[in-house]
């Protein structure tokens, strides 16, 4: 059906006038954008769950940072800056570019950034920098320079700082000249303001988006940038279709499609995959009876078949091992990973005695839960064929299922489980002291639930995590993927691609190492 629909093309939706007509412009001076899915979260202090949440908002706002494709930082709306230690504290102090402009042709005020970040810090912001704004220590803010004073030393602050700013002038209580907050909130965040390289001209409830470059933008290269026109839609095969005739210049497609299409031989396709830096990761908790031993960590680790998860993501997911680091072709070998992985099983005492295709661990039956959230399809389908594999090794997995709240404050953080299926967010910089980390009884922001504590993996992670150092970051990072193997903490199962569809000949897939439209500077 799938591929009949692809080829033949299916029913036709109806597209606005306004909107039918930039799609048929292919002069260029319309850039046709198509999301497989459509942006849920246009508020960009707002933890962004998809890919789509993201492009818009790194289009249409702008910040005192930018973070590269290779995890480093640039100045953004400020034209330089730098950073220092005072004892343990980090000292952030900047120069704030002159003449910014919002969307709407209201100069940018210092003050707003203080707006945003007390936003920020709002309960019902529930932003994933609330903890890190939260720990300001002091803020030093006028038109033309910004000092910020943050209590340790941690790239945490610096990301923070490249989260795009709200227009205070228009949703600060004091600002507003008739109506509520909430009204205000809800009609900026239909038809956004902001300070980045383009302004949303018109937004059809986030299924149809026309923007338009800012002559206002600080690099003013405005004139020379297109009108971008964006098509939001679930009609897999319909967006597909409308692709293969031309209405689109680039859209984006679920990974797992890839193979499908490739397979169909259609002409004139490019085929663009770029890293998700969510990790699918196996978490083990150490404090459990059961998984106390690291043989028996490395051993699941070592048995689990790669592909139960792969084939839910496509064949653009790279696969992963022992740690993060690549590994040979020998390494993958699923029939050694096998024999090595019982052995180390039968040395832990997890041994089969009575030959009932179960093994026994002191006594009693080996049996394992594997923990999923209850609004994650995909997690809980993964868990069901990996319990079905490890049952082919002796060893009976349970797949217990929990809403959200149970999963996290419940479960994870109470150490109520076995292991768990987590998405792991490893961007670019390698930073992953919030997961792995020693666990302290005061820190709020630990995501280690796997209960590992060790003194040299902790000073090698606080290294990748330090915004100012001598150290060197690369030795630091293989250190840390050592200690992890060793440890094991968790098995890193794969790292899942985005998948973009570009007009292009001859027929091919190209890796990217970041969105094409990830902002403009791309």
């Amino acid at each position: 059906v799938f591929c009949t629909l692809f080829i033949n093309g299916c029913g036709k939706k109806e597209i606005p006038e306004k909107y039918a007509q930039l799609l048929a412009d292919k002069s260029g001076a319309v850039v046709r954008l198509c999301f497989y899915g459509s942006p849920e979260e246009l508020d960009p202090l707002k933890a962004a769950e998809l890919e789509h949440d993201t492009m818009f908002c790194n289009m249409v706002y702008a910040s005192p940072l930018r973070k590269t494709g290779s995890g480093t930082y640039e100045p953004y709306l400020l034209e330089k800056y730098e950073t220092s230690l005072d004892g343990e504290k980090l000292v952030f102090s900047g120069k704030w570019r002159q003449g910014l402009k919002w969307h709407d042709g209201q100069n940018f005020e210092p003050s707003e950034f203080e707006y945003s970040i007390n936003q920020m810090k709002s309960p019902e912001k529930n932003s994933p920098y609330s903890e890190a704004a939260k720990k300001i220590v002091s803020i030093k803010n006028d038109s033309d320079s910004i000092e910020i004073v943050f209590p340790d030393n941690s790239i945490k602050y610096l990301d923070m700082l490249c989260a795009g700013l709200l227009p205070g002038h228009i949703l600060s209580k004091e600002r507003i000249a008739s109506g509520t907050v909430e009204e205000a909130y809800k009609s900026f965040i239909a038809k956004p303001v902001g300070l980045g390289p383009y302004k949303v001209i018109d937004n059809d409830n986030n299924k149809y988006m026309l923007l338009e470059p800012d002559n206002n933008f600080f690099d003013g290269k405005g004139s020379k940038r297109p009108k971008i026109a964006i098509v939001c839609s679930y009609e897999l095969q319909q967006t597909l279709s409308d692709f293969r005739e031309n209405l689109y210049d680039w859209m984006s497609a679920p990974s797992m499609i890839a193979e499908q299409l490739q397979n169909l031989g259609v002409e004139n396709i490019v085929y663009v995959q770029h890293p998700n830096p969510a990790v699918l990761t196996w978490v083990f908790n150490s404090k459990s009876e059961k998984l106390k031993d690291v043989r028996v960590r490395k051993a699941l680790n070592l048995l689990m078949d790669r592909s139960c998860a792969k084939n839910t993501f496509g064949s653009g997911a790279t696969e992963l091992f022992d740690n993060l680091i690549p590994v040979d072709e020998a390494s993958k070998d699923l029939n050694k990973r096998l024999e090595e992985g019982k052995k180390l099983l039968e040395e832990a005492g997890v041994i089969d005695k009575n030959n009932d295709g179960i093994r026994e661990y002191n006594g009693s039956d080996f049996k394992i839960s594997i923990l999923v959230n209850s609004d994650s399809m995909s997690r809980r389908m993964i868990a069901e064929k990996m319990a079905e594999h490890l049952k082919t090794v002796g060893v009976f997995a349970e797949i217990v299922v929990a809403d959200w709240n149970d999963f996290v404050n419940g479960k994870l953080k109470k150490g109520e489980f076995d292991t768990a299926l987590l998405s792991y967010h490893i961007s670019n910089d390698c930073s992953m002291k919030s997961l792995f980390a020693t666990k302290k009884a005061e820190d709020s922001e630990s995501l280690n639930f796997t209960g590992i504590s060790d003194n040299e993996l902790d000073r090698n992670l606080a290294i990748l995590d330090m915004a100012v150092t001598n150290e060197n970051k690369a030795e630091a990072y293989k250190k840390v993927n050592e200690k992890l193997s060793e440890l094991c903490p968790c098995a890193f199962l794969l790292r899942p691609s985005n998948l973009a569809l570009i007009h292009g000949s001859p027929v091919q897939t190209v890796k990217s190492a970041t969105t094409l439209w990830n902002d403009v500077f791309n």
